[in-house]
């Protein structure tokens, strides 16, 4: 028996209108933008950025002036590929150390002990599942040992800590406004930072950038307006996803890299042109009509996560590294048993089921970053976004549990 309930994770749609709009938006409206965003996160110093990673090769930027001799980052190899390329660029070395499944950060001892043993620039948090706790006890030893702590809240705007937007307790955080994200502005991102003057120097450096032709945009824009109402269309997307892509998707590493754009990417030390871009301010049109329903949206997503802490918990070849986690859950990761995974994921498209095979993926291809290795192995990612209903929930773990008695319990 087939569960159809076929569902694009892509739910983002743009037309025509919208592209009209923007480029006829009044660049005034940036202003109350960015004030709404004040307003709804409670910020104070705060500044929006071209691209959520551009956001972190400013912060380097203002690091590198504090650090005359080595620049060194210590951070997990599991992260976006464009995260790593950054740094290099940005003049500094890293020290990788694997991560630590159970809390979604780099492993604690082996953090400590580089710390400990020689002169560390800053710390690059990437919060993926990060545990509360397992937080706290990072920060309180870069605390003690001065060291600067930069967190990586790409996909993670939203999330609270201590009854604040996470990431404004610690030195510098950045986040990502791009398609697809908790709040969308087609390009672009924030980025936050606790001392008041490294602020004023962060937005010193901001303001040296180029300011982004609308052209340059228009040209994304029209992109997205094709791709979005080709993978939004149920009969396109349909016909794409469960007769083609699901038959390919492990066969054909460039359909993968089409879906997937972190896949398999190499280490260049390298950044785009487009790093020298200020927020193009025409982009708050995207911005203001994303971030109405901000709110709305989060609750739905943590609503359906609800659902799958429930339904997850019934199956034990299902590792649920979601719970009790410092996440807005943009996508809902969970653990698959490695001799399942490829499994799974070819019954639940067979069932009408998309779901995201990998998230990040780890550059350096080296055995010794077994956990690392793992996520890469094992993760794959459940949508949260507001198509999901309770009848695909529901269907969904009548599917689980026909796999689980046919391939799990056999």
């Amino acid at each position: 028996m087939k569960f159809i309930n076929k569902i694009s994770r892509f739910h983002i749609k743009i037309n025509l209108l919208d592209l009209f709009n923007y480029i006829n938006f009044n660049k005034n409206n940036y202003f109350l933008f960015v004030s709404k965003i004040q307003r709804l996160f409670k910020l104070k110093n705060f500044f929006l950025v071209s691209q959520g990673r551009v956001g972190l090769y400013l912060i380097l930027q203002l690091i590198k002036k504090k650090f005359t001799k080595e620049k060194i980052i210590l951070m997990s190899p599991y992260t976006l590929t464009e995260v790593i390329n950054c740094i290099y660029y940005s003049g500094f070395k890293i020290k990788f150390i694997d991560i630590d499944i159970t809390t979604g950060l780099p492993e604690y001892k082996k953090l400590e002990k580089e710390i400990k043993s020689r002169k560390i620039s800053a710390v690059l948090l990437t919060h993926l599942f990060t545990k509360k706790k397992d937080f706290i006890k990072i920060k309180n030893l870069l605390n003690k040992t001065k060291v600067l702590l930069i967190n990586d809240h790409a996909i993670n705007l939203g999330s609270k800590f201590n009854n604040k937007l996470f990431g404004t307790e610690s030195d510098y955080s950045f986040y990502s406004f791009n398609y697809q994200k908790n709040l969308s502005t087609i390009n672009g991102g924030m980025v936050t930072c606790k001392n008041k003057k490294d602020f004023n120097q962060l937005e010193k450096i901001n303001k040296n950038l180029i300011e982004s032709s609308t052209q340059f945009y228009i040209k994304k824009v029209v992109y997205l307006i094709i791709l979005s109402n080709f993978l939004c269309n149920k009969y396109i997307y349909n016909f794409f996803t469960f007769a083609i892509f699901k038959n390919f998707l492990y066969k054909h590493k460039y359909l993968s890299k089409l879906i997937y754009p972190n896949y398999g990417k190499k280490i260049n030390m390298k950044i785009t042109h487009d790093y020298n871009f200020k927020f193009n301010k025409k982009l708050s049109y995207f911005g203001l009509k994303s971030i109405n329903s901000f709110t709305k949206r989060q609750r739905h997503r943590i609503k359906v996560s609800n659902r799958y802490v429930k339904i997850f918990d019934k199956f034990d070849f299902i590792n649920d590294i979601s719970i009790n986690t410092l996440s807005t859950k943009l996508e809902y990761p969970v653990l698959v048993k490695k001799d399942l995974k490829k499994k799974l994921i070819k019954y639940l498209f067979n069932n009408g089921f998309e779901i995201r095979a990998y998230w990040y993926s780890n550059p350096l291809k080296i055995n010794s970053y077994k956990n690392c290795n793992l996520l890469q192995q094992s993760i794959i990612c459940f949508p949260t976004h507001e198509k999901i209903n309770n009848s695909y929930l529901q269907l969904l773990e009548k599917s689980l549990s026909k796999f689980d008695f046919l391939y799990n319990k056999k």
